[in-house]
């Protein structure tokens, strides 16, 4: 919550059991291939807050592929096209992206995309 925030609206929505609550959950993030400590860290890029001059993009899922963990933790790759694509204008200056990633096939991830030369 942004420190400046004067009053804070939560949003309650009823639900009939806790498996209507699990399946709704699993439409938006593969939370069912997660640990449970994960599960709630995922939860929670959920009600990640945004600057106001930070924007929100839809994209094709085929824009995306998974990378397995081997070091790498919370980091991925980008191809310059796609950060001039995400800026709006060409920005030489900006080498990499913090994201939060939601795609209900594969999950919800955050991280840091940086750019990588000969990817598409």
């Amino acid at each position: 919550i942004h420190d400046k925030a004067k009053s804070l609206t939560c949003t309650y929505v009823p639900a009939p059991s806790s498996e209507h609550v699990a399946n709704r959950l699993l439409r938006i993030g593969s939370f069912d291939k997660l640990i449970p400590r994960k599960m709630g860290a995922r939860l929670e890029l959920l009600l990640s807050t945004v600057a106001q001059d930070n924007h929100i993009h839809q994209m094709n899922v085929s824009e995306f592929c998974y990378i397995p963990e081997k070091g790498n933790v919370g980091c991925g790759f980008i191809p310059r096209r796609m950060i001039d694509l995400l800026m709006g204008v060409p920005s030489p200056q900006v080498c990499a992206l913090q994201v939060r990633i939601v795609i209900p096939s594969m999950g919800i991830f955050k991280g840091v995309l940086f750019e990588k030369q000969d990817i598409d």
